[in-house]
């Protein structure tokens, strides 16, 4: 079939939309577009007001792509080495995710703890590179939980996003999103995250 990743991409949304609906809770997301080449992820999950970075890919051999972002990876590794502060953020808050090639089951990490541990190991000496990925039903039960899991609340995902920015590209860039408007018609609505949070439900 070759490397589906717009089909492991619906897969997975469709795990976390099942799941939320089970539990009563909260869920969206926000594909990127462009701005995955300064936020080193393709989509935005969110629940609530609380909200994840997702990079993904087709399988884990395409993780190694990553080292055609060699650059800002390094300078994200760097960083956080050097921000207890913000390695803390990224661990809570940016993962990737893949399905693997060998069962087929949908899987994500800590970005870091998968790319940073095959691109830049060197500046891998204060986390566990040998730490295992988390299948997404364990995932979602942990994103979905109370309180959620993998994520971070708005303040301190804005935060991260601007360190993020800054560190790997040189300033800071807004986040955009496009999401429906709240008016009696379908129309979609460019938002920054601050837009966003102030549209979103509370948590419970």
């Amino acid at each position: 079939m070759g490397k589906n990743e717009s089909g492991v991409i619906s897969i997975f949304k469709r795990v976390l939309q099942s799941e939320a609906e089970q539990s009563c809770r909260h869920f969206d997301e926000f594909p990127l577009g462009p701005q995955d080449r300064h936020l080193l992820g393709d989509d935005l999950w969110v629940t609530y007001n609380n909200f994840a970075i997702v990079e993904m890919k087709w399988s884990e051999a395409e993780i190694r792509n990553e080292n055609a972002k060699i650059r800002r990876v390094k300078l994200l590794c760097k960083g956080l080495a050097e921000s207890p502060e913000m390695a803390a953020f990224h661990a809570k808050c940016h993962r990737i995710a893949w399905r693997d090639s060998q069962s087929g089951r949908l899987m994500s990490q800590e970005y870091r703890n998968r790319v940073c541990c095959l691109t830049c190991p060197d500046t891998c000496v204060d986390i566990d590179c040998g730490a295992a990925p988390l299948a997404i039903e364990d995932f979602a039960k942990e994103f979905f939980g109370h309180p959620p899991s993998h994520c971070l609340p708005l303040m301190e995902f804005q935060s991260y996003v601007k360190w993020l920015t800054t560190t790997v590209t040189g300033a800071p860039r807004e986040v955009i999103v496009l999401a429906l408007n709240k008016s009696r018609f379908t129309v979609s609505e460019e938002m920054t995250l601050d837009q966003l949070g102030a549209r979103l439900p509370a948590l419970p």
